[in-house]
């Protein structure tokens, strides 16, 4: 109970102080002793009061503790004050304890449906007194030393698990970064880890800014994990994972998450669901492809344990293994998705608390899209929840839905027409569909050199009247689209970004393009971009292996042309002595010959 206001409390040892806050089993007890006793308060009790709040919002009741912050911050905003007073006289283990518990209040208030913005605010801007004192005891030498891994480790990690901290200390993470870079041979597993993922989040969160101490960092962190992979435990591993496919690009990353594979393989069986489904992301997401061994692990350890999976943790998992494409093992992922239905199911029951955010229903329908699994699926789809929750989350964002989520919505609405099955399937509402629609036409690319090239060597072999960049009926790009023996055939010239990571196997997102293509009657012939990169090459030889390709290509999908052609072309054929027995290339490029000279003479 809180001490009366007209009462005075004796003042305790420092001891005993201490021990109360120990004791302490909630955060509201913890603002009632600094209420009671706050002129006893050093800098000491300060930090481990922070301490023990950070302790409190991650522990067994930590849902509930930060549901109370959340609802008495103004109750914390007295310690808030009397810590910022007190912020000078901290050194480095009370600046980094106090960042701990800061960073669990900051993300507690963030998540709070009725924590108003300027109370937010004043919470954010916290860090701004706290990155200045952290700063002048990194710049003083003496000072310094006592920043060792942990408190370098927990610092970072502090300002980067409140979305706001990074971005009110930016400097501070600097000079985090230079302190740390000569002392990684001394960090544990746990520190590595950690450092590792607060300066990806950082950098992910703010691409154009503090670059120049943080590629640096991360590429020792790099090297350091990969040599001491072997020493992670199950945990530290998945953080890992997860911090360096956030940095995929940089220098080390691939190798790293190479190296933590195999040691993630024998750890399957001790990771929680939450971590099951981070470490399935972070390959899908960083597009390294993952052994085999590790991603038959992954789906037989979660298909076991569905039942546990948080709804955002599902969504991440299913996601994650549509996105790996060829990768996974086909009944495998079947198993999965058909053991999902009904947890899935039961998630879209509860619409508001432990349901699905607007990003998780749509990673859920496009995933199922891309697995199209044999499962009954009317608990998901067939009973119109699935329908309903969008049109809830959509609507209440409106035009704010990124368009990311839109897309992934467009293609479950193709799915849902590509079969009759799945016709009594409730669809979006109309105005729905037609954002959908929209959002997902106005994500055109640039073609690439390798498309330009395909498509200068289609005209070298007399396909004048080609179209580039066409968008179908469904609002599917197609790369190029040619008439061969009267019909249409798209040609896609596959780039890096079709295949998982640098394999010859196809991502979910192809398959998915290649599938809905060939179900509303688009022939596709799809070339790989490591055959159309010769055309890159200016020689002789070059540019004909590139016309080779195309044509072996064209041939194995639509057939040559002698074998479904029209008597008016057949004519032109044999006066060019087109024999059955010849090679297809040569029967190709002869009747094509022929064809051309034909358009000539009757322009002339």
């Amino acid at each position: 109970m809180r001490a009366k206001a007209n009462s005075i409390a004796p003042m305790p040892k420092p001891a005993r102080l201490l021990d109360k806050l120990a004791r302490s089993r909630h955060v509201a007890q913890l603002v009632d002793v600094h209420t009671e006793h706050h002129a006893s308060f050093d800098s000491t009790a300060l930090s481990s009061l922070w301490g023990h709040v950070a302790r409190l919002a991650a522990g067994r009741h930590g849902a509930g503790e930060r549901r109370w912050m959340q609802r008495h911050a103004a109750a914390l905003a007295p310690l808030r004050q009397h810590t910022e007073r007190s912020l000078p006289a901290f050194d480095a283990k009370l600046l980094s304890q106090t960042s701990v518990g800061v960073a669990a209040c900051c993300s507690a208030l963030q998540h709070a449906p009725a924590a108003g913005s300027s109370t937010i605010a004043e919470w954010s801007s916290f860090w701004e007194p706290l990155s200045t004192a952290a700063r002048a005891t990194l710049a003083n030498p003496a000072a310094s030393k006592l920043w060792g891994p942990s408190e370098l480790s927990a610092t970072a990690r502090a300002l980067t698990y409140d979305t706001g901290g990074a971005s009110r200390a930016p400097l501070l993470l600097d000079c985090l970064a230079a302190a740390a870079a000569p002392q990684l041979g001394d960090f544990s597993a746990a520190e590595l880890s950690q450092t590792a993922s607060a300066f990806a989040r950082s950098a992910g969160r703010s691409p154009g800014a503090r670059r120049s101490s943080s590629p640096p960092l991360l590429e020792a962190l790099a090297a350091q994990a990969s040599a001491r992979v072997g020493e992670f435990s199950g945990s530290e591993l998945v953080v890992a994972a997860d911090a360096f496919a956030r940095v995929r690009r940089s220098k080390g990353s691939s190798a790293v998450l190479a190296a933590i594979a195999p040691c993630a393989r024998a750890e399957v069986e001790s990771l929680s669901c939450e971590q099951l489904s981070t470490l399935a992301w972070a390959y899908a997401a960083s597009g390294e492809l993952p052994s085999a061994a590790l991603l038959d692990a992954l789906a037989d350890a979660s298909t076991s344990r569905l039942g546990g999976f948080s709804a955002r943790s599902l969504s991440v998992l299913l996601w994650a293994f549509a996105a790996l494409g060829e990768s996974s093992s086909t009944s495998r992922r079947q198993r999965l998705f058909e053991a999902a239905v009904e947890p899935a199911a039961a998630h879209l029951r509860e619409p508001h608390r432990g349901g699905f955010n607007t990003q998780g229903l749509c990673n859920l329908g496009w995933a199922f899209a891309v697995v199209d699994p044999r499962a009954r699926l009317a608990p998901l789809f067939e009973e119109g929840l699935f329908v309903a929750r969008c049109e809830e989350r959509l609507g209440e964002e409106g035009l704010t839905a990124q368009r990311r989520q839109l897309t992934q919505l467009h293609q479950w609405s193709l799915w849902r027409e590509e079969s009759d099955s799945r016709a009594s399937w409730p669809p979006l509402p109309a105005p729905l569909r037609r954002r959908c629609h929209a959002a997902f036409v106005d994500q055109r690319l640039r073609p690439s050199a390798w498309q330009l090239a395909v498509t200068e060597q289609l005209r070298a072999l007399g396909y004048t009247s080609l179209s580039v960049e066409l968008v179908t009926e469904q609002g599917y790009y197609l790369d190029v689209e040619i008439e061969h023996a009267k019909q249409r055939v798209a040609i896609e010239v596959d780039g890096p970004s079709h295949f998982v990571g640098r394999s010859a196997k196809l991502s979910g997102a192809t398959q998915l393009k290649r599938r809905q293509l060939a179900a509303f009657g688009t022939r596709v012939i799809s070339l790989p971009y490591q055959t159309a990169a010769v055309a890159r090459r200016t020689d002789d030889a070059s540019q004909q292996q590139l016309r080779d390709a195309l044509v072996e290509a064209i041939v194995a999908v639509v057939g040559a042309p002698g074998d479904n052609q029209s008597e008016a072309q057949a004519r032109r054929a044999r006066k060019v002595s087109v024999r059955s027995q010849q090679p297809w290339r040569a029967r190709f490029e002869a009747f094509y010959g022929a064809a051309m000279e034909a358009e000539s003479s009757r322009n002339d």
